[in-house]
C-alpha cells in the first residue's frame, strides 16, 4: 500500500510538474502574444496617421488643382475677350471701309481728302492689328506656359503621392499570425 501511496505521490507530482510547465510556458506565450498586440496596434495607429496626413495632402492638392482651374478659366475667358474685341476690330474696320468707300462716291472732287481720311484709318488699323496681335501672343505665350507650369507639377504631385501610397502600403503590411 505503501509503494501504491508512493507511486501515487510520484504521479501526482510528475502531474503537478507538467502543470506548472505548461502553466509557464501558457504565461510566456500570453506575454508574447500581448506584445505582437501591442506592436499590432502600435503598427495600425502608426498607419492611421499616415492616412490622415495622406488625406490633408490629398485635400491639399484637390484644392490646388481647382484653383488652378479657375486660373486656366479666367485665362480663357480673357481670350475670348480678345476674340471679341479681335472680332470688333474687324467690323470695325470693315465698316470704316464701308464708309470710306461710300464718302469716295458722293465726293470725286475732294480725292485728296480721301487719301488722307484712308491712310489715317488704315494706319488705326494697323495700330489696333498691331496691339491685338502683340495682346493675343503674349496671353497665348502666358497661357501656354502656366498650362504646362500646371501640369508639371500636377504630374510631380501625383507621382509623389503615388509613390508614397505604394511606400504605405508595402510598410502596413500586417503580419499573420
Amino acid at each position: 500500500m505503501r509503494e501504491t501511496h508512493k507511486l501515487s505521490a510520484a504521479s501526482q507530482v510528475n502531474q503537478i510538474d507538467t502543470l506548472q510547465h505548461q502553466l509557464r510556458e501558457m504565461v510566456v506565450l500570453f506575454q508574447g502574444a500581448k506584445k505582437s498586440i501591442t506592436k499590432l496596434e502600435e503598427s495600425v495607429s502608426r498607419g492611421e496617421k499616415e492616412v490622415m496626413t495622406l488625406k490633408s495632402e490629398l485635400e491639399r492638392s484637390t484644392t490646388l488643382v481647382k484653383e488652378e482651374e479657375e486660373k486656366r478659366i479666367k485665362a480663357i475667358s480673357l481670350l475670348k475677350s480678345v476674340r471679341q474685341k479681335l472680332v470688333k476690330a474687324e467690323k470695325d474696320k470693315e465698316d470704316a471701309l464701308k464708309d470710306l468707300a461710300i464718302l469716295k462716291e458722293k465726293d470725286r472732287g475732294n480725292v485728296e481728302k480721301e487719301q488722307a481720311e484712308r491712310k489715317k484709318f488704315e494706319r488705326e488699323i494697323e495700330v489696333v492689328k498691331a496691339e491685338k496681335d502683340e495682346a493675343l501672343v503674349g496671353l497665348r505665350m502666358q497661357f501656354e506656359k502656366e498650362m504646362a507650369g500646371l501640369r508639371e507639377r500636377h504630374d510631380k504631385e501625383l507621382a509623389a503621392v503615388r509613390t508614397q501610397f505604394e511606400l504605405d502600403a508595402i510598410t502596413t503590411k500586417v503580419p499573420r499570425l
